[in-house]
């Protein structure tokens, strides 16, 4: 057991790797779902200045809804601020130390005059970003600059993502997100309803990297969820009718 001195000074902490995922799979709303990966370069804990408190603060995009976290919820361990969320844990020194997972909802403009849907998402980042992807369904495009396309990568079920990368941001700065277009047939970000189907994506994508076995155990976290919540919808049915 390793025991660190502490600091309360958050600034020296750093996103190695952020990755934005646009799930088109609802109407008229796209999920906005993250994966930060956050480093220690340091040698002291960072901690909040109070018991329980802030560690982390995470500003959201404006207009957004339906937080939610892949483990954990408002009150156990994060915290709801004017402006996002704050985590209150700890993070010790060293590479990766800090996973967080979260999604929310913005609403999808309805079509122009030309009749094209563009989503702008402009988010603060609370530290330094060192390498940023965003993952879109094939059909979507990503016209901001600083983004370089990369290569559409299949999903293992059929669901093609397109990659876009960027350069580094400076804590403090906007990520900026122009996302247009309509998600190709069959490639709106669902998935298949099997669980082998999942279980397929979360193995198939291991090849292309960690931002897209992040997104395969999303898109199965959520499914799962999903199928959690219809389960409990049927349940207060059968009870209404007895």
């Amino acid at each position: 057991l390793t025991v660190y001195d502490t600091t309360t000074d958050a600034s020296v902490l750093q996103i190695d790797q952020a990755h934005v995922l646009l799930d088109y799979s609802k109407p008229d709303v796209v999920q906005v779902v993250e994966f930060l990966i956050v480093s220690n370069p340091g040698t002291k804990s960072v901690v909040s200045t109070e018991k329980d408190g802030p560690v982390l603060n995470v500003p959201l995009p404006v207009g957004y809804s339906n937080l939610q976290f892949e483990q954990g919820s408002i009150g156990n361990p994060y915290i709801q601020t004017s402006d996002g969320f704050a985590d209150v844990t700890s993070v010790a020194p060293g590479s990766g130390q800090y996973q967080l997972v979260f999604a929310v909802d913005l609403p999808l403009p309805k079509a122009g005059l030309l009749g094209g849907r563009t989503l702008k998402i402009s988010q603060l980042m609370p530290l330094k970003v060192n390498k940023l992807s965003v993952l879109v369904p094939e059909g979507i495009s990503i016209a901001d600059k600083g983004f370089t396309k990369g290569e559409s990568q299949d999903m293992g079920t059929g669901v093609k993502y397109q990659v876009y990368s960027s350069g580094a941001l400076d804590a403090g700065q906007s990520l900026n997100i122009t996302a247009s277009g309509s998600p190709s047939a069959g490639t709106a970000g669902g998935t298949s309803d099997s669980t082998s189907g999942h279980q397929n994506i979360i193995i198939g994508v291991g090849v292309f990297g960690l931002a897209l076995v992040l997104v395969g155990a999303w898109l199965f976290w959520r499914d799962r969820k999903r199928a959690e919540e219809d389960d409990e919808d049927e349940d207060d049915g059968d009870d209404e009718a007895d």
